[in-house]
């Protein structure tokens, strides 16, 4: 299975990748098996776009 996380940042903090850290780990620490995280680049040329305007998959 593979969980797709995107456009989560906010100007209160957090962003994409640190809550794609933070899920892959607490589903490991519940016994699932993370056999790869992603990191996806997305299209630069998009004009609303966030700062880091990427997104991330969990391949468990």
């Amino acid at each position: 299975m593979r969980i797709g996380i995107d456009d989560t940042d906010s100007p209160a903090g957090m962003c994409t990748t640190y809550l794609g850290a933070l899920l892959a780990g607490r589903l490991s620490d519940s016994g699932m098996t993370v056999r790869e995280t992603y990191l996806i680049r997305l299209n630069p040329n998009v004009i609303h776009k966030t700062r880091g305007n990427a997104a991330i998959c969990i391949d468990v």
